[in-house]
């Protein structure tokens, strides 16, 4: 869209400040907008005061181009267009805002949480943020109008899409649509979700589907035990005890040795197989690294390192140099699943599985488990919701 030079803010509070604060120089503020009937002024940084209106009907001709400061920008769009207003010409969102005032180019990461990951990661990385704004759209979730609007703009004005590649044919639909509306000469890269299992064998893959004793909240998929352990469920199920649970992983084997290899051979045999049509490579990389240290946080979700990578073969490949800095906190919010003892034998893992402070993404916030713990805290909570499951008070 084109941006007008007379600007009008909805909303008053941080994200407005912040936007007039870095981008007033490019425009002109003629006013604000807000529901909250006690806001009547807005007053900048600067001194400045600007008059603060109630919404309204649109007029016959719009005085600038309305900018939505706010994280609640999707309430507030449904809002204009009952109003009468038309998303992407007589208004924006501030993020996409920040990205036409800044003049970098967009890179679209579309599909699943992978990319979420590596978009985050990248954002801290200079050489790349001075020039490129990345924005993750994910395909996993339900997107209302506005942000079907939105995903629709940045596929017509990207200059670089990455994207995931899955099979399921809803994906695959996605993907033609998003492609077709590419401009003439935008970069692409695709990449398939990358899951290990070698580290967390299971006697039914489960990959992608929801731990059976779970639940969701409030639509949310990642509870702290969103992916199942099939040997700990079965152990639930057969009503075994957690002492005589811990004993039997920390001194025998819950899996054969036959097994453990088989699984992983089979893992990377899959790997190679999916990059065969990505534009990633990767599986060198886990094949020589694997066993020195833990490199996934559980079968679907990959660890801080990888993410990394991935992130460094997308400056190459735009050309930008530099480093990624890896931080603390984990790029994706999920737990951490233990690695039994006899699949660190096997596989001949250098660190001590047993004694290793496990990640638990919880709702109440992070907390930092030892594995016994994070076995009887997983025994405990999925019972207890198979029990609630049995009486039927969850789905």
């Amino acid at each position: 869209m084109q941006m007008s030079n007379n600007v009008i803010f909805w909303g008053c509070g941080k994200i407005a400040h912040d936007m007039y604060n870095r981008y007033g120089a490019e425009f002109t503020l003629l006013y604000g907008i807000s529901n909250n009937y006690r806001e009547t002024i807005f007053t900048a940084d600067d001194g400045k005061e600007f008059p603060v209106i109630r919404p309204e009907n649109r007029k016959k001709k719009l005085d600038g181009t309305i900018v939505i400061c706010s994280a609640e920008y999707e309430n507030i769009a449904e809002q204009l267009v009952l109003l009468g207003y038309t998303p992407f010409i007589d208004f924006i969102d501030y993020e996409l805002a920040d990205i036409l005032w800044s003049g970098r180019r967009i890179v679209l990461f579309y599909g699943f949480c992978h990319l979420r990951g590596i978009a985050e990661c990248l954002k801290g990385t200079r050489e790349f943020s001075d020039t490129y704004a990345p924005v993750f759209v994910p395909n996993y979730l339900p997107l209302g109008f506005y942000r079907e609007g939105r995903l629709t703009y940045l596929a017509a004005h990207c200059s670089v899409l990455i994207y995931g590649m899955a099979l399921a044919q809803e994906n695959y639909r996605k993907n033609s649509a998003i492609l077709g509306g590419l401009k003439e000469g935008v970069k692409r890269m695709c990449l398939h979700p990358v899951y290990f299992g070698g580290y967390f064998p299971q006697e039914k893959r489960s990959y992608n589907a929801m731990n059976d004793l779970a639940v969701k909240c409030e639509g949310y998929d990642y509870t702290p035990f969103s992916y199942g352990d099939s040997w700990l469920n079965k152990c639930i199920l057969q009503g075994m005890g957690v002492d005589e649970v811990l004993e039997h992983i920390a001194d025998g084997e819950v899996y054969s040795r036959d097994f453990i290899l088989r699984y992983a051979e089979n893992e990377w045999k899959r790997l190679r197989y999916q990059e065969g049509e990505s534009d990633f490579r990767i599986a060198d990389y886990l094949e020589k690294n694997y066993w020195k240290h833990r490199l996934f946080r559980n079968e679907a979700h990959m660890e801080n390192e990888i993410i990394c990578q991935y992130a460094l073969q997308i400056l190459q490949y735009l050309g930008c140099g530099g480093q990624v800095q890896e931080l603390q906190e984990p790029f994706l919010n999920c737990s951490q699943h233990f690695i039994y003892p006899c699949v660190a034998r096997a596989l001949g893992l250098k660190w001590d599985v047993w004694n290793e402070k496990l990640d638990l993404y919880t709702y109440g916030g992070w907390r930092k488990v030892e594995t016994e713990e994070y076995i009887k805290i997983y025994y405990e909570t999925c019972k207890e919701i198979l029990l609630l499951k049995k009486r039927h008070m969850f789905p």
